[in-house]
């Protein structure tokens, strides 16, 4: 008998193992930086030539609202003033995000300065204000940057290539959703949260930007 249960335990915990190293997998695949740099990729098409037009301008958005964000949260991690790369502990998250949204307003104004496509414009803005939003949110809870950044995505998809595409794209959003549940990062209400601030903005308001 103790050997039968100690055979389910075991199997119990690796499946448990499976599943969260899946779920990490899934949090880095589809990490808000890489969603909404595909995101940044995919409206600035709308308004440029050729898609390499749309990935050299587009890459104003990756390089300052992106790396330089990451540059700054390696900084903090050597330093010890944040856990871990995805700062899993909310107050440790404050600083990289003021940076990020600081990082996202000066890439907003480089974008005007220089003329950048409309549909970047639009972007840059619209994240600038999903990022504030979110950060001044998660200075008292830990609403999901994870499940609005797919939010975001499926969102935009919808409002530039129709309803289907959105569909297509839902399992992202799910994945994602299942992968910070699963992993303990957030609670069902964080998400739904951060995927309401994230739909509204990139959907209606998106829609009426560009209409």
């Amino acid at each position: 008998m103790q050997t039968n249960s100690s055979t389910r335990e075991e199997q119990s915990s690796a499946r448990t193992g499976r599943g969260t190293w899946i779920a990490e997998r899934v949090s880095d695949l589809f990490s808000p930086p890489v969603l909404s740099g595909g995101l940044a990729v995919l409206l600035t098409r709308l308004t440029t030539p050729t898609w390499v037009a749309a990935l050299s301008w587009s890459s104003l958005y990756v390089v300052v609202a992106d790396l330089l964000p990451l540059a700054y949260l390696l900084r903090l991690l050597r330093k010890g003033s944040v856990s871990d790369l995805h700062v899993r502990v909310r107050v440790e998250r404050v600083r990289p995000l003021i940076a990020t949204v600081a990082c996202m307003g000066l890439a907003l104004f480089t974008a005007l300065l220089f003329s950048a496509p409309l549909t970047l414009r639009v972007f840059l803005g619209l994240s600038l204000v999903e990022g504030v939003v979110l950060t001044i949110v998660t200075l008292v809870w830990q609403i999901s940057f994870h499940a609005a950044a797919a939010a975001s995505l499926v969102a935009a998809s919808g409002v530039i290539y129709g309803l289907t595409i959105a569909l297509v794209l839902v399992p992202i959003l799910l994945v994602v959703a299942w992968a910070r549940l699963h992993l303990k990062r957030h609670t069902v209400a964080q998400i739904a949260a951060g995927i309401l601030v994230a739909a509204t903005l990139f959907g209606p308001v998106l829609a009426h930007t560009l209409s």
